[in-house]
């Protein structure tokens, strides 16, 4: 019956891997060690891939609701959110949810990031001044504020 005697490492105690390998037997017990793998690079976005699939962030990495853009026509606003995550990536597929504090009303129904990791709302303006928008960012399946689930505040100025 083959086991392994040797602990395994994880990739933040090494960037290479080598394993020993032992079996026993009633002939006896020998080892023997694995070729040594090639440096474990980490995962990061680069400008041929800026994106990943929501399924590709688990922890230890986090998304991170990183960024609004608001266009105003009358009294439409569109506001657009960001999902990044802790590497950098931004991320295609994560719900995000967009809860206006004041001056904007219309669905706040949770929306699926697009291609490129952008969510886009569309409220109507009530009146103008300083307002914020609380945008929360989850993964289908788990809950909000667990897992690699995300959320920040972000203040807008309604024309």
């Amino acid at each position: 019956m083959a086991r392994t005697d040797a602990p395994v490492k994880t990739f933040k105690q090494a960037l290479e891997t080598e394993l020993i390998i032992g079996a026993t037997n009633e002939g006896g017990s020998s080892y023997a060690p694995s070729a040594q793998t090639n440096v474990v690079a980490e995962l990061k976005p680069t400008a041929a891939r800026p994106t990943i699939a929501a399924a590709r962030v688990n922890l230890p990495n986090r998304l991170i609701v990183d960024q609004i853009k608001t266009t105003q026509a009358g009294q439409n606003v569109t506001v657009r959110i960001r999902v990044s995550d802790t590497r950098g990536f931004r991320i295609v597929g994560i719900l995000v949810k967009a809860l206006p504090t004041s001056l904007l009303i219309g669905s706040t129904a949770e929306r699926a990031t697009d291609r490129t990791g952008w969510a886009t709302f569309t409220f109507r303006a009530t009146g103008s001044g300083r307002t914020f928008v609380y945008a929360s960012a989850r993964k289908k399946g788990e809950r909000a504020q667990s897992g690699v689930s995300s959320s920040n505040l972000f203040p807008l100025r309604i024309r």
